[in-house]
């Protein structure tokens, strides 16, 4: 008896009969017995990410949720990450599950080349191995601006002033230029 993985259907045991018919004086002879069939639930799993896509800075480092489903009888399942550009590793708490979770946290140097990347996530158990896909988009280093103090008061006529702090993220080298939006007629904004 050969018994395929899709005969999983939810039910674990069939009663079969069998049949034989045989020919002898006056006529046909028929008998039967029966037999009861077991099947147990395929040994499987699956992984699943979530996210399924993100975006991590150049120097920064996100996480990724992953989460397993079990059938059967499978036991630790052991994580990996793959496909993976130079400058982004991939790390798993833990990486043998014996539960139903995992995290996987992305580090992106500040020398990582900006992209769209589809980092493989294989979890192996025996001689099974399910995959899913993280999409990750690595955004090239850039700045953030702040102001202090960020409210003046001044009475015309009159000059000002206020200080710009300009943060750089690892990586950003490039020169930032500076100007002012909305500023009302007649008033003069310099930067040095």
């Amino acid at each position: 008896i050969c018994v395929p993985s899709s005969a999983w259907s939810g039910q674990s045991t069939f009663p079969i009969s069998i049949q034989g018919v045989g020919q002898a004086p006056p006529g046909p002879i028929t008998r039967t017995t029966s037999l009861m069939l077991s099947v147990a639930e395929p040994d499987d799993f699956s992984v699943s990410a979530n996210p399924p896509s993100l975006t991590v800075g150049a120097g920064k480092a996100a996480q990724v949720a992953v989460a397993l489903t079990r059938s059967g009888a499978i036991g630790t399942i052991g994580l990996a990450a793959r496909n993976l550009p130079a400058g982004l590793t991939a790390t798993f708490a833990p990486s043998e599950v014996v539960g139903l979770t995992s995290a996987m946290t992305l580090t992106a140097t500040p020398t990582v080349t900006p992209g769209t990347y589809d980092v493989l996530i294989d979890g192996s158990s025996g001689t099974l191995t399910r995959t899913d896909t993280v999409r990750v988009i690595v955004a090239p280093p850039a700045f953030t601006l702040a102001v202090a103090p960020d409210s003046l008061d001044v009475t015309a006529p009159n000059t000002i002033e206020t200080s710009i702090a300009i943060h750089r993220q690892p990586g950003f080298t490039s020169a930032v230029n500076l100007s002012a939006l909305g500023v009302p007629s007649g008033v003069n904004v310099s930067f040095g």
